[in-house]
């Protein structure tokens, strides 16, 4: 009997993975932080719609990205100055 092995089923992240991985740290980081929620917004919305299956988990992180945008940097980000 076989077993399965990891091997024969690599992940491979696509485009929209990619581009919102590289999203996600910008807003980790406290850069830019109304663009890169409106690209996590459309990239995971673009990932909900162009697969099968359940869409919940992208649909999430599209509804965090956009308050995120409309929320904009917080005190502790690094694009917010200072003030003293």
């Amino acid at each position: 009997m076989g077993s399965r092995s990891t091997e024969a089923y690599p992940f491979v992240p696509t485009t929209p993975q990619i581009i919102g991985a590289g999203a996600g740290i910008f807003l980790l980081a406290g850069l830019w932080t109304p663009l890169a929620g409106a690209l996590v917004t459309v990239v995971e919305a673009w990932i909900a719609y162009s697969r099968s299956g359940d869409p919940s988990t992208p649909l999430m992180l599209a509804a965090l990205g956009a308050a995120l945008a409309m929320v904009g940097p917080g005190a502790l980000s690094i694009e917010c100055p200072v003030v003293r």
